[in-house]
């Protein structure tokens, strides 16, 4: 498919949620409350893009200018953290998408193996993020499937990596690579999918101090009986 230059501007406002204006605090985060201010005001910010879209790409270059900007602010008493319009902030950063299908059939089309690429990917390369998110993420995943009219198989591999990311007391969170696996087998309308999650037991967390499981795998079965 045709691949083209895209750009865009755009105004964005973020009314505060109630838990930001209302909270009496949070405990997210062990041993730190976080309370609301009733006072907050709208958040604003301008977003700027260009980049190359096309069938099954994408990819962004953006630059987000902040005003009134909500974020949580350091108290001397408790709670440890009150949400707070901080001015403006800066953020700029590249994000981008691919998927790929190579499909390949038989010469009488009863049959078909299908490879698929897929990512995606956001890394900023200038600004902080918002405490607890990484400053890059990348997901990326290859399949193969084999189809034919009463029989399927396919296996699938998955790879998320993590950057660095730091929380609200600016303590420093190591980033992670965690893989999956899968199978599926299918057979008329039956069909059952293995997965094998964290594939090599990394220890990781997406919100610090909350670990994810270890390895682990689980087992679905689905007959479709209704046409």
């Amino acid at each position: 498919g045709s691949i083209y230059l895209s750009a865009a501007v755009s105004r964005d406002a973020r009314a505060p949620s109630d838990f930001e204006r209302w909270a009496p605090f949070d405990t997210l985060i062990p041993y730190f409350g976080i309370a609301g201010y009733s006072n907050l005001h709208s958040e604003y910010c301008w977003t700027k893009e260009i980049g190359l879209r096309g069938e099954g790409l994408l990819l962004n270059y953006y630059q987000l200018d902040f005003t009134d900007y909500i974020s949580a602010v350091h108290l001397l008493t408790w709670p440890n953290w009150q949400y707070a319009n901080v001015g403006s902030r800066q953020m700029s950063g590249v994000e981008g998408f691919m998927r790929y299908p190579l499909r390949l059939y038989n010469s009488d089309s009863s049959a078909m193996t299908e490879f698929m690429l897929s990512g995606s990917f956001n890394s900023l390369v200038r600004g902080e993020p918002r405490p607890d998110l990484p400053d890059y993420f990348i997901d990326a995943a290859i399949s193969i499937k084999r189809e034919t009219q009463r029989f399927s198989f396919g296996f699938a591999f998955r790879n998320e990596i993590s950057g660095l990311r730091r929380d609200m007391d600016d303590e420093e969170h190591a980033g992670f690579s965690v893989c999956s696996l899968a199978a599926l087998l299918k057979f008329m309308s039956l069909s059952c999918v293995v997965r094998l999650n964290n594939l090599f037991d990394e220890i990781y967390d997406y919100v610090p101090y909350y670990p994810m499981p270890g390895r682990n795998y689980d087992v679905s079965v689905k007959w479709e009986f209704w046409d």
